[in-house]
């Protein structure tokens, strides 16, 4: 690969993660400001709390290891997705099967609190698989394939 290909992949890649940030965060904004015009007042901590929960387990589910990936001269993925495959199905179960415990981090919990969640759970297990693809392109400075999935 030339310098002048390098650099033309790069400043694409870099785009295309501008375009994938910007996409995002408009589609969290969206969904939050949806989520607040039909969640009564008085649910939000719920959801807020939910939240936090699964940015800690999303955190526990990848354990460093999709940036690991790109790092190592091999870059394994195949065994990254067997590992969010495996792990990521362990630890939404034990989360789905678990949620009642979770609710002993509530001073007073919501009667919701157990079925969000284990709702939330597929989105822990989803987003887990969504690292793989991600953190492929990334790794072949190619961001630009993975912004429409």
């Amino acid at each position: 690969m030339t310098p002048p290909d390098t650099a033309n992949r790069f400043l694409r890649s870099a785009g295309a993660a501008t375009f994938s940030q910007l996409w995002r965060v408009g589609v969290t904004f969206v969904t939050h400001m949806v989520l607040r015009r039909y969640i009564p007042r008085e649910d939000w901590g719920l959801y807020d709390w939910a939240e936090v929960v699964f940015l800690v387990l999303g955190a526990l589910r990848d354990l460093g290891l999709p940036a690991h990936t790109i790092r190592t001269r091999e870059r394994p993925f195949g065994n990254l997705l067997r590992l969010e495959l495996a792990w990521g199905a362990m630890l939404s179960g034990l989360v789905f099967v678990g949620a009642p415990l979770l609710l002993f981090a509530l001073n007073d919990p919501h009667p919701l609190a157990v079925p969000v969640l284990q709702a939330m759970t597929l989105f822990l297990f989803l987003e887990g698989l969504a690292q793989v693809p991600l953190v492929f392109f990334e790794g072949e400075l190619d961001v630009g394939r993975a912004v429409l999935p």
